[in-house]
C-alpha cells in the first residue's frame, strides 16, 4: 500500500496544476479502502488511486459519471482534471467537484427513512440510466457484476478456515442458489458498493453476494472490515430458508 498524504498532493497539485498551488489540502475524516481523498480547497477534491488494482477506475469515472449525471436526482463528483504519474506517486489520479455533506455514520439525527426513500429512489434512477456506453463488468469492477461463479473458489476457501465457526451447510445451500442463477434482462447500470449495512439479501443472486462478502472478510481474504458487522450480514443471509 502507497503512502498517501497531503504532502503528496501538494506536491502533484504544485507541479501538474500550479493555478491551484495555494489552495489547501485536507485529508478527509473518513477515508475509503480503493482510494484516498483529500480536499482542495473549498470547492474540489482529489482522489488518488491506493494500489495498481485500482487504478482503471480513473479513467472509468472520468468517462461515466458525466454520462450518469443528467440521469440522476443528486449530484455526483463531476470530474474536473486528471493528473498523471508524478513526485514518486505511480497512478493516475483526479480531480473532482467537493460534494458538502457527513457521511451516514458521522451525522446527527438522520431521519432514516427518509434516507431510505432517497437511497431507493437513487439506485432506481442508476438503474434506470441508459447502459449502452457503460464499461461491462470486470477486473475494473473488482468483479461485481459478473456471475457468481467467479467468486467460487474464494467462498470455498473461506468456509475451509471457518470451519467451525459458521454454518457451511447453510452456506453452501444459499451460495448453490446464487451460482445458478442467471441475468436474463438487458446490461443496467448498479452500485457496487452501497454501504454500510444497505446488502439486500432476499433476492437469490444478492444473497450470494452478500454471502461472499461476509465469509471473505471474516476470513481474510478480502479488504478488512467490522467482523462484528460482516457476522450480523451473515446472520441475516442465513436467516431465510432456502427453498426450491
Amino acid at each position: 500500500m502507497i503512502d498517501i498524504t497531503a504532502d503528496l498532493v501538494r506536491a502533484l497539485v504544485a507541479e501538474q496544476f500550479p493555478a491551484w498551488a495555494r489552495l489547501p489540502v485536507t485529508p478527509v475524516a473518513r477515508q475509503g479502502w480503493d482510494n484516498r481523498t483529500f480536499r482542495l480547497g473549498d470547492r474540489l477534491a482529489v482522489r488518488l488511486p491506493s494500489g495498481d488494482a485500482y487504478v482503471e477506475g480513473v479513467e472509468k469515472e472520468d468517462r461515466c459519471l458525466p454520462l450518469l449525471a443528467g440521469h440522476l436526482p443528486l449530484p455526483v463528483p463531476a470530474p474536473v482534471a486528471t493528473g498523471r504519474p508524478g513526485a514518486g506517486y505511480p497512478f493516475p489520479w483526479s480531480v473532482r467537484r467537493w460534494l458538502p455533506g457527513d457521511t451516514v455514520e458521522g451525522a446527527a439525527g438522520v431521519d432514516r427513512p427518509a434516507l431510505a426513500r432517497d437511497l431507493g429512489a437513487f439506485l432506481a434512477a442508476l438503474r434506470a440510466a441508459p447502459a449502452r456506453h457503460g464499461p461491462a463488468a470486470g477486473a475494473h469492477s473488482h468483479r461485481r457484476g459478473r456471475h457468481p461463479d467467479v467468486l467460487g473458489g474464494e467462498v470455498e476457501q473461506a468456509l475451509r478456515r471457518l470451519d467451525g465457526d459458521v454454518d457451511a451447510a447453510a452456506c453452501r445451500a444459499v451460495w448453490a442458489r446464487a451460482v445458478d442463477s442467471s441475468w436474463r434482462q438487458a446490461p443496467v447500470w448498479f452500485h457496487g458498493d452501497v454501504a454500510p449495512g444497505n446488502l439486500l439479501v432476499r433476492d437469490r443472486r444478492a444473497r450470494g453476494w452478500a454471502l461472499w462478502k461476509a465469509l471473505a472478510t471474516m476470513a481474510g481474504l478480502s479488504s478488512p472490515g467490522p467482523e462484528g458487522f460482516q457476522r450480523g450480514v451473515l446472520g441475516r443471509v442465513l436467516e431465510d430458508p432456502v427453498t426450491a
